[in-house]
């Protein structure tokens, strides 16, 4: 099992190293995240990670490895920004080790690290795989479906018993948006389920207004 680690300032050139080796360079086509045929030159170096941590007050970067003394094969960069809003970048898996899972384990260790700093997730659940809502879900505070994507999360079962599924799952609060019939929605805390009515509206165009709903 990797080592998760916080980055140590005298390694900030092995892991500019291992950035550039993934997306640069003749190193970086034995995986599948190689920008070499669009740009050339570095992506990133030891001093201007440096700068960006002195500049960005909270951020770090987390390293994955297989013993303490060995150089990282995969990082990221995580940094918390405005209300609650935390960014994830410069996600990197060494290409020798790509395809094999660790990018997926890369980002769900951003999202607990967030989480464990009290950073809410949600999820917007729309029309998907069932196998993808049933991982994702419980990983999340709030999940806020459409009714496709409800009736994919839990098929068969009443939009109440969904939400409620997903509540037994880990969820602080679960919704479902029925377009003019309003939001059928509940809380761990309160389990009683309530509608928040639509407002009346003559729809010229719907586009982004289920992002704002989710920002809301």
């Amino acid at each position: 099992m990797p080592l998760l680690t916080l980055y140590q300032d005298h390694e900030l050139a092995d892991i500019a190293a291992l950035v550039n080796s993934a997306y640069r360079g003749e190193t970086a086509t034995q995986g599948w995240t190689s920008e070499s045929a669009l740009l050339g030159g570095q992506r990133t170096d030891e001093a201007s990670l440096r700068a960006d941590l002195a500049a960005k007050p909270g951020s770090t970067i987390l390293t994955f490895r297989n013993e303490t003394w060995e150089k990282p094969f995969a990082c990221a960069w995580i940094e918390p920004q405005a209300d609650d809003v935390w960014y994830v970048g410069m996600i990197t898996v060494t290409p020798e080790r790509q395809a094999g899972g660790l990018g997926r384990a890369v980002l769900e260790t951003c999202e607990a690290y967030a989480r464990a700093r009290g950073v809410p997730t949600v999820i917007d659940g729309e029309k998907s795989e069932t196998r993808l809502l049933l991982d994702l879900v419980p990983r999340c505070d709030h999940a806020v479906f459409s009714e496709p994507g409800l009736a994919n999360y839990a098929p068969g079962a009443r939009p109440v018993d969904g939400l409620r599924k997903a509540i037994a799952e880990g969820c602080r609060a679960a919704a479902v948006t029925r377009g003019e019939k309003g939001t059928l929605w509940l809380t761990a805390e309160d389990p009683e389920p309530r509608v928040t009515p639509a407002f009346r509206v003559q729809a010229t165009n719907t586009t982004g207004a289920g992002d704002v709903f989710h920002g809301a």
